[in-house]
């Protein structure tokens, strides 16, 4: 198996088993916990949502059960077995041979479970409900299973610091630790340039400096860290291992300018709606990820900006790549907490460089809240509120324009918030928290919405479409730090890709007046 195909490319382990493939299905909720195998009626195919073609399930319903039998070796029980699921969409449940693994609100997180206690050698059978409304798409994304010893690590990150060229793993075991070791392995290009063991502390954080210069990640020039880490028991036999990896990646901004790893950047952004026909919003394969992100570089494009939430497969290719990622985080509130998991979750991955958090209520209390919890969370990466909106806090200033507002910016005026200071007065007295165009002025500036008047209908080379744009990009890059410019492909609702749905390629006639 390729690392890409992994559930967690991110954090793999050597021992795993996919659950994905047919289960058993029913629309009836009163069909939950019948354990027997052959209890459900239907089928259907797991990662692929319920109501999806690729699940071969159409028909949609406000609850689904599933139920997978699986045998495990008297070997696999032996140690700890852990039950992972990517993502399970509504409220759901799960019963291992007829016992409860979990109860609660499901979502795009990765949910993990120690089933030791509960896996039997022989036959195992595994039941899920789900329910949401209007309706459920149920288990949107990989069912597996990891295996180790008794005593294996629980949580498990690796973080590259540029100021202190180093290397930092944090982690927790579960388990004994008494005796333990643990050894830290890493390597560039394929060849190992560090090797240290560690006292097993139940947590700890690793300090692994490196002896040279870092190699830094960016668009051209995607360095990657492999690291190892490896639990040793007393008798030197391996409790647990995982493979993850880091990289050298600083993001500042400085006198309205975005600069990564100290070089001024301008991000050329393309939106991936996370759409695939046939599956909703579960991909197809790996592949077909990293097909449509290296559409995107093909097409000149340095950034994506997935909007929603997408998978560690989605992340993992977009690093190997050097793309810049950009997240919106849909229906974000200063009351919830949807994302915190998947933020700690991907922490490590240097594609990641803002966060675009969209919420309902855009008051300058909230949306200060909003900030402070995301930076709070994460304090290396952006957070920056879409266009549209009234921003109070961000750290970019991001608005849209208009077809009409292009050949301002070809003049170089785009660097002006586009306020009459008889506006922004009005606008200060009506709500004294708004910041005005000073301080605005002083954020680096990035561009949504360069899509109006614009002519998809015949296929042609993907080149065309940075040609369009390269009067656009040339002034806009004089001051500014980026644009986005339009979608990868369409979607059922929304015609503004640069392919059809079903990934054809599609021409695009710029109707843009060249100054």
């Amino acid at each position: 198996m390729q690392r890409q195909d992994y559930p967690r490319p991110d954090a793999v382990r050597p021992r795993i088993r996919l659950l994905n493939g047919e289960w058993e299905f029913s629309l009836d909720e009163a069909d939950f916990g019948k354990a027997l195998p052959g209890a459900l009626p239907c089928r259907i195919k797991v990662p692929f949502p319920a109501g999806s073609e690729m699940s071969g399930q159409t028909e949609r319903a406000t609850s689904v059960c599933y139920l997978k039998s699986f045998d495990l070796s008297a070997f696999e029980c032996a140690g700890t077995v852990l039950l992972n699921f990517l993502n399970v969409d509504g409220a759901f449940t799960a019963l291992l041979n007829g016992i409860a693994v979990y109860s609660g609100t499901g979502g795009e997180g990765s949910f993990h479970f120690d089933v030791s206690a509960l896996v039997k050698p022989g036959q195992n059978v595994l039941t899920v409900y789900c329910a949401a409304s209007p309706f459920t798409r149920g288990i949107c994304g990989h069912v597996w299973l990891e295996f180790a010893a008794k005593s294996y690590f629980s949580f498990l990150r690796a973080n590259a610091v540029y100021a202190s060229k180093a290397v930092y793993i944090q982690g927790s075991i579960a388990g004994e630790t008494d005796d333990h070791k643990i050894l830290v392995e890493i390597a560039a290009n394929g060849k190992q340039i560090y090797r240290r063991e560690y006292k097993a502390l139940p947590s700890f954080t690793l300090h692994a400096p490196l002896e040279r210069l870092p190699d830094m990640w960016t668009a051209s020039h995607p360095a990657l860290y492999d690291v190892r880490v490896t639990l040793i028991t007393p008798g030197g036999g391996m409790a647990d291992m995982i493979y993850t990896y880091t990289a050298f990646r600083e993001i500042d901004v400085v006198d309205g300018r975005l600069y990564i790893n100290g070089r001024k950047t301008f991000l050329e952004s393309v939106r991936d709606r996370l759409y695939y026909p046939g599956s909703d919003s579960t991909p197809p394969s790996s592949k077909r990820i990293a097909e449509d992100l290296a559409y995107a570089v093909l097409a000149g494009f340095n950034t994506v900006t997935f909007c929603g939430y997408p998978t560690p497969a989605h992340l993992y290719i977009a690093d190997k790549l050097g793309l810049f990622v950009i997240i919106v985080l849909k229906d974000l509130s200063s009351s919830d907490n949807k994302y915190t998991d998947l933020i700690m979750r991907d922490y490590g991955h240097p594609s990641i460089i803002m966060w675009e958090p969209v919420a309902e209520e855009y008051g300058a209390a909230e949306q200060n809240l909003i900030y402070a919890s995301l930076k709070n969370l994460d304090p290396k990466r952006l957070v920056v509120f879409p266009s549209a909106k009234r921003i109070y806090k961000s750290d970019m200033y991001c608005f849209d324009c208009a077809a009409k507002d292009i050949p301002m910016y070809l003049q170089l005026r785009f660097n002006r918030v586009p306020l009459s200071e008889r506006e922004e007065l009005r606008l200060k007295k009506s709500d004294p928290a708004a910041p005005g165009t000073a301080e605005l002025g002083k954020l680096p500036a990035f561009y949504t919405g360069l899509t109006a008047d614009l002519d998809r209908g015949d296929a042609a080379k993907e080149a065309r479409f940075k040609a369009a744009y390269a009067a656009v990009i040339a002034a806009l890059a004089e001051s500014a730090s980026g644009l986005e410019a339009a979608s990868l492909y369409d979607t059922p609702d929304i015609r503004d890709g640069l392919m059809n749905a079903e990934r054809e390629s599609k021409q695009v006639r710029p109707q843009l007046k060249q100054q």
